[in-house]
Parts: structure tokens; sequence; C-alpha cells
């Protein structure tokens, strides 16, 4: 049996969802993804009511068949106001609903309450299992117009399947300069998993297909590798002939023409020796010469 992908569960659970607000939606993805890298396949099954839909539930075991539900009305439920949600356990496949309540359920709703979110579970009055919702605020003050603060997506020392962005692009994009073929779209799948198990593999790491801090530090061995330089190898100075030397040394010994009768007036007045007059003069031999001019 194949199991359901995770991009499959959050794709159903974002329309079962509907018109949430935009950061309990981020946070309810990040549910699942968490809870699938533990096994877990968990789906959202509802998210806003509107009034109508509320109403509905309400009446449900009260005036119309069914089991009780939801002891709010129209306007008395977090769900009026975007900011709860319902999940199911679902089974590997993805296909069936498991609605009891086990370890794996109660894992999920401990995952959500890391994020910020509080369980229905949690309730004396009414247990309601499937619900998690921003909490904070009562549905009066919801009513008037207060909203609850949402946390933020907390980052992980990892990334994993179901994860997208630029950290999974650069990823998909240092697989590949070291050896590793992996497509490049920003999206931690099926591909980009086996991609990162190879690399683990070839790095004697745990396989897991999780890429965190032991993946990245060997990543960033791996490129360091790459970008050693060559060593490098020392030749011995080149030595100039003794030919070349001497015939350098006989037009260094020549004054040039225009400078000819200039040679010879400080050579008269003994200012310098008149040796080798193209050669560059140091500090030492300038003072000297203005000595001379002086004494």
């Amino acid at each position: 049996m194949a199991r359901v992908s995770v991009f499959e569960l959050m794709r159903r659970s974002e329309e079962n969802m509907g018109a949430v607000n935009g950061k309990v939606k981020a946070l309810v993805m990040e549910l699942i993804k968490q809870a699938y890298h533990e096994g877990i396949e968990v789906q959202i099954t509802s998210g806003y009511r509107s009034a109508a839909e509320q109403n509905r539930l309400y009446a449900q075991g009260r005036t119309a068949p069914g089991n009780i539900v939801t002891n709010a009305r129209a306007g008395q439920s977090v769900h009026n106001y975007g900011y709860a949600v319902d999940y199911v356990i679902v089974s590997e496949d993805g296909n069936q609903a498991i609605w009891s309540v086990t370890d794996e359920w109660r894992r999920v709703a401990a995952i959500a309450k890391e994020l910020g979110f509080q369980w229905g579970g949690d309730w004396t009055s009414f247990k309601d299992y499937p619900h998690i919702d921003i909490g904070g605020l009562s549905w009066q003050q919801l009513a008037s117009g207060k909203r609850p603060k949402v946390p933020a997506v907390p980052e992980r020392n990892y990334l994993g399947i179901g994860d997208s962005g630029g950290r999974v692009e650069a990823l998909q994009k240092y697989l590949n300069m070291v050896g590793i073929k992996c497509g490049i779209d920003g999206d931690y799948g099926p591909a980009t998993e086996a991609a990162v198990k190879e690399f683990q593999r070839k790095r004697a790491l745990t396989v897991d297909g999780f890429y965190g801090p032991g993946s990245l530090a060997e990543m960033n061995e791996a490129l360091d590798e790459l970008k050693a330089p060559a060593p490098e190898v020392k030749t011995a100075a080149k030595e100039e002939p003794e030919v070349e030397k001497e015939e350098q040394y006989q037009k260094d010994a020549q004054p040039s023409p225009r400078f000819k009768e200039a040679h010879e007036w400080v050579t008269e007045k003994k200012i310098s020796d008149g040796t080798y007059p193209k050669r560059p003069v140091t500090r030492e031999e300038l003072w000297a010469m203005l000595y001379r001019i002086h004494s």
C-alpha cells in the first residue's frame, strides 16, 4: 500500500479549511508536515464556518438527526472567525478516516499545542477531540471585533518532505554541486528525499531523508572540499644566463647621449664616480652626492 503524499494531505486540508486566517493556515500546514515526518497522516476536515453552517451543526442531535457535535450557535464558535480547524487521522493510503482517539491522535494534539493551538480534548465541559484553535479570546470578544495574536511558524532545524521555498532550493543546488542529481524546483518531494538519502549514504550518516544539523555539517564539508585549491607546486626561481647579465651591465655602464656632458661634469667634480649612470640611486647615494656639492 503506497503512502499518501504529504502534498495531497495539505491540498485536501487547504480545500477543507476554507477562509481561515492566513497565519492559522500556515501553522496547520506545519502541523501536517511535522506529523507526517513522525509517520502520522493527518488531514483537516473543516475550518471556517459560516453562520448557516454553524446553526446546522448546532441543530444536529437536537432538532436534526445525528449526535450533538457542538454547543456553539452561530457567532459563538471560533470557527466562525477563521481561527479554528478540526482534524482527523487517516489511513496510510489516505483513503479512510480513523476517528478513534489513539496515541497518534493525541500526538497530533501535542504537536498542535507546541505550535500555539489549544486542543478541544483538554476541555472539561465538552470534549471536542478533533478541534484545535488559537485561544485567548472569548466568542464575545471575537464578536466585538477583537482578534487573537497568532504565533509565527517556528523555524525547524531540519528540512523534510513537504517543505518548500528558498532553503529547499538551495539544498537542491548543493546536492547537484556535490555530484548527486536532483531537480531544482524548491519542493522537498520524494525525489529530493531520495537525493538526501543518497548523500547520507555516501557520507556515512544515518539515512532518514531529513536534512538536519548532521547532514548540513557534512554538506558544508563536502562543499569545502570542492573549493579547496590544488596543492601549490613551487618551482625554482629562473636564473638569468650570465651572458644576458653582462650585456645588461654594459648597457647600464654607458650614459645616454643627451646626458653625456652632465655625466662628465659630475665625474670631474667628484660628485659621483660616474659608474652605471642608468641604475637607480638610493637615498643614501643621493645624500652623499649633495654632501659633496656643499662641502
